[in-house]
């Protein structure tokens, strides 16, 4: 894959992604949940929970190899609660 079809791929994803931000009922719960023992984690209790935990996930792992070190020991940088 070349560099402007990296970049391609990901203007076509963020184009998709203000698609479904600008769907989204930020007062609403999430419309799935992981049942309990598959997600260590309470249920968020709306949209902008939500999208803060992608946000703030995606920060940390965005441009380098965090995740991999993280699959490795366990160790977060950042863990929002």
């Amino acid at each position: 894959m070349t560099g402007a079809e990296a970049i391609n791929i990901y203007k076509r994803e963020i184009a998709r992604s203000d698609e479904v931000l600008a769907e989204l009922d930020f007062d609403a719960p999430p419309r799935w949940w992981p049942p309990a023992g598959v997600f260590d984690a309470p249920p968020m209790s709306d949209g902008r929970e939500v999208l803060f935990r992608v946000l703030a996930e995606t920060s940390v792992h965005a441009g380098h190899l965090d995740i991999v070190r993280e699959l490795i020991d366990g160790h977060q940088n950042l863990v929002v609660e």
